[in-house]
């Protein structure tokens, strides 16, 4: 019994250890300078790259903060051409409608809840976004 409760424990230690998140060095907290963040949207006649505004940068950086990072391969489509830039990782939103985000960088997706990924395409269809876009 003791074995058993010993491999569980060293299991669970790997699982909860062995877990990297989304970590996004939000500059304008620590100094005077700030993250950057660019949408990008390349889609149809569409050709799109803009700086975000600071208040909704930080509510994008709050969203995608500690979202747990997983190797997957999920049926919803990604582009580097519909994205986040924060400094210089790529935040590549699913094309369709799905709560998934793939972190380019990491080579990984996290989920987001119904509500922060109705809030993000929210933000992003004011900077000229559009979805689906398959």
């Amino acid at each position: 019994m003791k074995k058993i409760v010993t491999f569980l424990m060293c299991c669970l230690m790997f699982c909860f250890c062995g877990c990297s998140s989304v970590k996004i060095d939000d500059k304008s907290i620590k100094t005077d300078n700030k993250s950057k963040g660019m949408a990008k949207f390349e889609y149809g006649d569409k050709d799109i790259l803009t700086e975000i505004s600071d208040s909704e940068l930080k509510e994008i950086i709050n969203i995608f903060e500690s979202k747990d990072l997983y190797t997957d391969e999920p049926s919803c489509s990604f582009s580097e051409n519909i994205s986040v830039i924060i400094d210089d990782s790529h935040f590549c939103i699913a094309n369709d409608e799905c709560g998934i985000v793939y972190l380019k960088e990491e080579n990984k997706y996290f989920n987001l809840t119904d509500n922060e990924n109705k809030r993000l395409r929210e933000i992003l269809v004011g900077y000229g976004f559009s979805f689906p876009c398959l």
